[in-house]
């Protein structure tokens, strides 16, 4: 019997390719059950990797391996990579519960995104995994061994109760230690095998079963769609016998010699990067993507295989290197002589226990809808692996063997086409990395791009509720969409229920985000400041009288514009202030500047007379004017933008010495509207309600006078008053200097940097290795590397569980693109101005 089988197997007639197709049996949560076979069925979670450094790539690695080994054993196990649409509908179901109906149109906005990410057509990454339990001893199994017909009328032997307790119990054994790793397995329910099993048999009409277990008539509905197998390639029927899909499956026949964990051995990490040119319809070449699913068979070798296998391995090294010693010329190979080393150091290591082999038979499985595409699509693929040193066979006149093999259930059926491989070098591939960033709960602003896809959730304005510190920073050039991005993530929130935010808007470019709130029902309007609204930056309305005279002494000390000014308002001006808190019903700083104007010093009363002339221009007034009793700034829930006409902030580069007294009256403003902001979100009637302020150009004010101390300050009032904060500048630096601050953030969005110092700064911000990867990564957000167009909205994005990773903010359409456009001009032609609500 043995001689015939060698016989059989040397014409490519071995049992494994003549063994039944599988009888299925059951579908349960977690268990696929066939006649011969208990499954268990796990979904693999994502791995944020791809910004991750080699040492994280390395322990991941390590966690994976030691886990696969103790929780699979030698079983032989089914990995399957498959690649679907991000679906809208999914993501409108998962958020429609965020929203308060009676507060504003939260509904229309979900709806807005999920129609969105439809026409994105954003690709989701499948990782299924599974594990046979056992093989069945059962009447039917031992029928169908025997090779007996199905079409006699045998029927599936039905499933015990207990039988099907003692699958679910090995199957939460093995999860027990898969779900702890990397991996994050859990149980895949009967929704998901059943989805997997319908796609491999190319149904697209018939709808798959509800959750639960599936048998009988509904299985048999599932598998009911017929596959012709050609020499190269499938054809998928429909019900009706109508072509609908092109497959062909590509067996890998040859892998690197030499692969490095992390390294070259990371093929599975490239699934998302293959594309292929073709004429879009106005005849230009563009590239579109091609996505290969992907199909392994494998199992752990035992041990005592293992050695004997490295050990024969060893000696024809060796045998072949002693013969080439004997010739003539008396040469030995390099090549036979590092494969001698090589497994004698790999046996050294089997027998410590330090490695194990993995023998496994990997195919790709490309599909298209027409043969043309298939045969575009394999070219692509083929040749995009081989630049990986991956050779891909077409399989010819397998198809039918690779396609049963490829379906869950099943076993491996073209037997030689394998490989064997070191732990390291087959969990190397790392198909369980990808990008992964953001909140689990909350509306969509954009989506991740990498090695998977993935809607990015943001809830800024949610980190008090777990806890957790409130500050939230922008960083970037200007012009790369750090407003936009803010603007997104603003509104999103401010949708989902009676919330109040606040944002300042220095440059008057901001107008669009109240526009977009509006239009979706938030109360919202654009706050204008301007001498009619004198004093209302004070300090002492935004802090109680205790805080406030060193929020004053820092105004006037900020105001200072040489250094007897510097003294006066240095020795002098905490006392007045201390003075005006203690004895004025009503302090304020102008009461302030007039106690200083009465002082006997005549250096304090000349630096008061410099700072009634400041009170008397538009932005003075709004800062040391007398209180009118005109606030501006509401209570009432809602997205307020605060404007201010006649600002004049500083440049950039310029120095805090050099600014001019329009400048610093500008900066001082700032700060007092920011105080006063969190002030009015510490009101007993916002207490219950989610609050955000977004404060702008902090890198400016972190040059003024105490500006760091500042920024501290609000950072720590915003976390106590349970406030978000959203920190908007363009220096990377003046933040990453000050280690207090950097311990509130919760989040941070990083735009594009050019500068080598901008970009190391970023990458402390964002956890990332400080070297010449992670500078490239930040400089290349804003181009496209095929057409080297600008990219507006890109950033790597860090949240608050440290995961980093790139995000591209997104419209939900056409017209909020429209609306929040921050050109003043584009606000202008936008406004109704009998429609926008404008607080007073």
């Amino acid at each position: 019997m043995k001689i015939f089988s060698k016989v059989k197997s040397a014409f490519g007639f071995d049992d494994a390719r003549s063994a039944p197709a599988p009888a299925y049996h059951t579908i349960a949560d977690g268990l696929l059950v066939t006649a011969l076979h208990a499954e268990a069925w796990f979904e693999l979670g994502i791995s944020n990797l791809d910004t991750a450094s080699n040492e994280a790539w390395e322990s991941e690695l390590d966690k994976v391996i030691r886990a696969s080994s103790k929780a699979l054993g030698q079983s032989p196990c089914h990995l399957k990579i498959m690649w679907s649409k991000i679906d809208g509908s999914q993501y409108y179901e998962s958020v429609r519960d965020l929203y308060d109906a009676d507060y504003a149109d939260g509904d229309k906005w979900a709806q807005d995104y999920a129609a969105r990410i439809d026409a994105l057509g954003l690709p989701q990454r499948h990782v299924m995994l599974g594990v046979l339990l056992e093989e069945r001893d059962t009447a039917t199994a031992q029928a169908i061994k025997r090779g007996a017909n199905a079409a006699t009328g045998l029927h599936a032997d039905p499933l015990s109760d207990e039988e099907l307790t003692h699958y679910m119990s090995s199957a939460r054994r093995i999860l027990k230690t898969l779900g702890g790793s990397p991996l994050k397995a859990k149980l895949a329910d009967a929704e998901k095998i059943a989805w997997m099993l319908s796609r491999e048999t190319g149904r697209t009409k018939a709808p798959v079963p509800p959750k639960g277990k599936i048998t009988g008539a509904g299985l048999q509905h599932l598998l009911s769609s017929k596959v012709i197998p050609y020499s190269d390639h499938l054809e998928l029927l429909n019900e009706a016998g109508e072509p609908v899909m092109y497959q062909a499956i590509l067996p890998m026949i040859d892998m690197p010699e030499e692969v490095t964990a992390p390294g070259n051995s990371e093929w599975a990490t490239l699934l998302s990067y293959i594309t292929r040119m073709e004429q879009d319809d106005a005849g230009e070449p563009v590239q579109v993507p091609v996505y290969a699913d992907v199909s392994i068979r494998f199992q752990n070798v035992p041990k005592k295989d293992a050695i004997k296998q490295v050990n024969e391995a060893r000696r024809t090294a060796k045998e072949q290197r002693q013969s080439a010693s004997k010739t003539s010329a008396g040469e030995t190979s390099e090549e036979i002589e590092d494969a001698e080393l090589a497994n004698e150091a790999l046996l050294k290591d089997i027998r410590r226990g330090g490695t194990y082999l993995v023998e496994h038979n990997s195919r790709l499985i490309i599909s298209a809808p027409t043969r043309e595409e298939l045969e575009d699509n394999i070219q692509a693929v083929t040749d995009f692996f081989m630049q990986e040193e991956i050779l891909l066979s077409r399989g010819e006149d397998e198809q039918r063997d690779l396609w049963l093999e490829n379906m869950p259930g099943d076993s491996v059926r073209v037997t030689d086409m394998g490989h064997v491989q070191t732990d390291v070098a087959f969990y190397g591939s790392f198909f369980w990395a990808g990008s992964k960033v953001g909140d689990s709960a909350g509306g969509a602003v954009g989506y991740t791009s990498g090695t998977t896809t993935e809607v990015f959730r943001s809830a800024i304005a949610s980190s008090g509720e777990r806890g957790d510190t409130t500050s939230t920073a922008y960083a970037g050039r200007s012009g790369r969409g750090k407003t936009t991005a803010m603007g997104l993530e603003m509104v999103s929130q401010a949708l989902e229920q009676s919330s109040w935010f606040c944002m300042l808007d220095p440059k008057g470019d901001c107008g669009g985000i109240s526009l977009v709130a509006a239009h979706y029902g938030v109360p919202s309007g654009v706050i204008e400041l301007d001498e009619t609204h004198s004093g209302a930056a004070d300090m002492f309305r935004a802090l109680g009288r205790a805080e406030a005279p060193i929020a004053v002494q820092s105004i006037l000390m900020m105001q200072a514009k040489d250094r007897r000014q510097v003294d006066v308002a240095t020795s002098a001006s905490l006392r007045y202030a201390t003075e005006e808190s203690e004895e004025a019903e009503d302090p304020s700083t102008y009461g302030v500047i007039e106690r200083m104007a009465q002082a006997e010093d005549k250096d304090v009363r000349s630096f008061a007379e410099y700072l009634k002339d400041l009170a008397k221009t538009p932005v003075g007034k709004i800062v040391l004017g007398k209180p009118t009793g005109d606030i501006a700034l509401t209570d009432k829930p809602g997205l307020w933008i605060i404007q201010v006409q006649n600002l004049s902030l500083p440049n950039e580069n310029l120095d805090f010495a050099d600014w001019d007294a329009q400048n610093r009256l500008s900066v001082a403003l700032i700060q007092g509207i920011t105080n006063f902001a969190l002030h009015v979100s510490s009101a007993k009637s916002l207490r219950a309600m989610r609050k955000l302020v977004a404060v702008p150009e902090v890198h400016i004010m972190m040059r003024a006078t105490n500006g760091a101390a500042f920024l501290d300050q609000v950072a720590r009032m915003g976390r106590a008053f349970n406030t978000g904060l959203a920190y908007d500048t363009q220096d990377c630096t003046s933040i990453a200097s000050m280690p207090g601050l950097v311990e509130q953030l919760s989040g941070v969005r990083i735009f594009q940097f050019t500068s080598e110092e901008q970009q190391d700064a970023a990458a402390k911000l964002l956890g990332l290795p400080v070297n010449a990867e992670t500078r490239e990564r930040i400089r290349s957000l804003a181009t496209d590397p095929e057409s080297d167009q600008l990219i507006k909205g890109r950033a790597l994005v860090r949240d608050w569980r440290e995961r980093v990773a790139v995000v591209q903010f997104d419209f939900p359409s056409g017209e909020v693109a429209r609306l929040m456009s921050t050109d003043p001009k584009d606000f202008a032609m936008n406004v109704d101005v009998e429609n926008v609500e404008v607080a007073a």
